[in-house]
């Protein structure tokens, strides 16, 4: 009994210190994070819609960015064939 006493003791402090100093997250820049939608014309050429600037010109799927990203072409949004990193880092989300 000596021990339930104890544990609900200790666990009280901690739920109490926890409230009482949460963990404040601050979201990165929005300039540091672009997350664009994908887009079926896109996808079936194997690619995803990304910022031009993060697309290797290599990876650059030639056609006109305004029929395979076409909602987001405005924001400067092209088609890109992925590379295996990309492939990676999104699967280990």
């Amino acid at each position: 009994m000596m021990l339930k006493s104890v544990f609900v003791c200790v666990l009280l402090v901690l739920v109490s210190f926890v409230l009482a100093n949460p963990i404040k997250v601050t979201p990165p820049p929005e300039e540091l994070v672009s997350i664009f939608n994908l887009e079926e014309p896109c996808v079936h050429q194997g690619g995803l819609c990304l910022l031009v600037d993060d697309c290797e010109s290599s990876n650059l799927v030639h056609l006109p960015p305004r029929l395979l990203c076409p909602k987001q072409a405005h924001l400067g949004v092209v088609c890109c064939y992925v590379s295996q990193k990309y492939i990676l880092i999104a699967s280990s989300v």
